[in-house]
């Protein structure tokens, strides 16, 4: 599986051209970065399709996939509450002396 999107990024787009270069290059106009992934697919955090497509359109850039991923709010929780832990099972000390 590819990168998720983070909480702190809500919209990522992940895309697949055969002119990866060119596209990178006109998202760096458009102020995003892309990183490739290791399935050959790009993401872009913080960019819409819409905003990718618009960029590899007025480029003249042909996209083989094109797709939003968008954080859902149960992702978002959880990714802020990874180190909460409202219960936590505490070894007491005096239960290993009885045994």
């Amino acid at each position: 599986m590819t990168a998720a999107p983070s909480a702190a990024s809500p919209t990522t787009s992940m895309f697949r051209t055969t002119e990866a270069a060119r596209l990178r290059e006109a998202l760096i106009r458009r102020g995003f970065l892309s990183v490739q992934e290791e399935d050959g697919r790009w993401t872009v955090d913080g960019a819409t399709a819409e905003e990718v497509g618009a960029a590899a359109a007025v480029s003249g850039i042909p996209l083989l996939e094109l797709t939003e991923l968008r954080t859902t709010l149960e992702e978002a929780y959880l990714a802020l509450t990874t180190d909460e832990a409202q219960f936590a099972a505490v070894s007491s000390p005096t239960a290993h002396q009885e045994a």
